[in-house]
């Protein structure tokens, strides 16, 4: 009886340890792959929003820095598999090599030249690094991969345009 008992509990234990290891390794290999699956397409219509003036005064934001944010116009850039091109469909280069996308090396050295407001509305290098994740794998117009990365980040849509102009005005 006492070895009933003690292989019992013994093969119960074992079979406890093998489901935490195996069933949470399962749910994040379908998390992931549900995650690429989101970013592999942009939404349709995410360039369209833009936000009020309102919103954007509510954002702290001058009519100066508004009306020069307004003015700020879609790089035509498009990504494809981490690789960019124009408007025309020409292949863009950079001289870096690595496995990091054009777009991402581009913002990489922007950094320093983003304004404090900005930097604080992404919540910092943790989420500028989060929104550079989101664009690495992303196709489709970089401006649309820096709104959504930022809307996955979870900002607003209002600041999502605006750290979106920003970002595009300074690095490209």
């Amino acid at each position: 009886m006492k070895k009933k008992l003690i292989k019992t509990t013994l093969l119960t234990s074992i079979m406890g340890l093998i489901l935490s290891v195996v069933f949470p390794s399962i749910l994040s290999v379908r998390a992931a792959i549900q995650e690429d699956q989101v970013t592999a397409a942009p939404e349709k219509g995410s360039g369209a929003y833009v936000p009020t003036k309102e919103e954007l005064k509510n954002l702290g934001l001058s009519e100066a820095e508004i009306a020069e944010l307004m003015k700020v116009q879609d790089t035509g850039i498009t990504l494809k598999n981490g690789v960019a091109y124009d408007e025309d469909g020409k292949k863009l280069t950079l001289k870096e090599r690595g496995k990091l996308s054009w777009a991402v090396k581009i913002l990489r050295k922007a950094w320093n030249k983003i304004p404090k407001k900005v930097k604080n509305a992404m919540g910092g290098v943790a989420g500028f690094e989060a929104i550079l994740s989101f664009i690495d794998h992303f196709t489709g117009k970089v401006s649309d991969a820096i709104y959504l990365g930022c809307r996955k980040i979870g900002l607003s849509k209002a600041v999502s345009w605006w750290v979106m102009k920003i970002l595009t005005l300074i690095a490209f």
